[in-house]
């Protein structure tokens, strides 16, 4: 008897541990596993041949096969759910995509909206209600980031699934943010940083590699002594997707803050800044969380982004001009340095003309008191 040809190649059945037929398939290219995915639905139903034909165009491109899309069509979880599982989001770095850590922060914040509102349909929302769902977040910063991922997922939705109406997050109102962004450190709170965590400890460590190199923390924690050439901490910054401009290679000199406290790490692990003995470099997230204990410890407001501000001040106090500024912050442009120049020169502008002032209203040695510009008397 002529055994049925499967009409599905690579697909077959697995019994689950409660007795359950699942079907799951496997393509193989050159002895390495390319994909390895469970199929959803009834074999050879709709959602069955969706998801073989997803997963089959995958292995033909060698990337990874989108998971099962198990929202309803039509909501916001869905598009998230295909946003997340497209070789768009999948695409790498090198190739024009986003970098690693910046996709797991918005895959966090995707993932957040899902559970949140998943099973509201994209036809329902206007602007009047991502304002509101806007308002649950801490903060302008979060919510008008709130607003941007949900204005790329209608986008999304509009562009691979039909999506016809407005996109409300554009037509909604982005909050005001606070002046200045990130509270920019003071002399008297790095000093108070200072005495409570001493050199030699990670703390010290972490605020002297921020303040010195001007690094995002994004990149402290990817520093390490392989970043060490000729007497200067040379790194790349990282790009992320709000910067379209190429990579930019970043050289600081190590100024003798710096030198004590890595002479006193001595790490011989690939990053300066790690967990410890097994020297595995923090995440972003989780070495900012670290920071801000460390803060709280030392009873100062500021955060690390703060510090990297902080740096730039205290080069544009010391007249550095705003290429130099520019340079240290990784910038392509001197728009952000042309600010920290400008505060420095209406301080030391201040301070100047107030001396001039308190010169001025010095009496003169030959002035009668209360005769105001009299001669004196014979």
């Amino acid at each position: 008897m002529t055994r049925r040809r499967n009409p599905f190649p690579g697909v077959f059945r697995e019994t689950d541990r409660h007795g359950r037929a699942r079907w799951r398939f496997q393509r193989v290219r050159k002895g390495v596993k390319v994909v390895d995915i469970y199929l959803p639905g009834p074999w050879g139903s709709d959602e069955f041949r969706t998801g073989y034909h997803a997963a089959e165009d995958a292995a033909e491109k060698g990337v990874a096969a989108p998971a099962p899309l198990r929202a309803e069509a039509g909501t916001i979880g869905h598009a998230i759910e295909s946003y997340l599982a497209s070789e768009a989001f999948a695409k790498t770095r090198a190739k024009g995509g986003l970098a690693d850590s910046t996709k797991r922060g918005k895959r966090l914040r995707l993932d957040r909206i899902r559970g949140n509102y998943a099973e509201a349909k994209l036809a329902s929302i206007e602007a009047g209600h991502v304002e509101r769902m806007m308002a649950r977040y801490d903060g302008p910063a979060a919510a008008n980031r709130f607003k941007k991922d949900i204005a790329q997922i209608f986008d999304w939705a509009a562009k691979h699934h039909g999506f016809k109406g407005p996109n409300p997050a554009r037509l909604a109102k982005s909050q005001r943010m606070r002046k200045g962004g990130h509270h920019s450190w003071t002399d008297d709170e790095i000093e108070a940083f200072r005495d409570k965590h001493p050199s030699g400890t990670k703390a010290r460590l972490a605020l002297e590699l921020l303040l010195n190199t001007g690094a995002a923390r994004v990149d402290a924690v990817k520093l390490g002594p392989r970043n060490i050439r000729a007497g200067l901490i040379v790194y790349e910054r990282q790009k992320t997707e709000d910067q379209a401009e190429d990579v930019i290679e970043v050289p600081i000199p190590i100024l003798p803050e710096l030198a004590n406290e890595l002479a006193l790490a001595g790490t011989k692990a690939m990053t300066f800044l790690n967990h410890g003995t097994v020297g595995k470099p923090y995440l972003p997230e989780t070495f900012g969380n670290l920071f801000r204990d460390w803060c709280v410890q030392a009873g100062v407001p500021g955060r690390a982004h703060g510090l990297r501000k902080a740096g730039a001040r205290m080069l544009a106090e010391a007249d550095g001009t705003e290429m130099e500024v520019a340079a240290i912050l990784g910038h392509a442009n001197t728009r952000e340095a042309s600010r920290y120049c400008a505060a420095a020169k209406r301080t030391k502008l201040a301070a100047s003309g107030m001396r001039k002032r308190a010169l001025a209203a010095i009496p003169s040695p030959n002035r009668k008191a209360g005769l105001g510009d009299q001669p004196p008397e014979k």
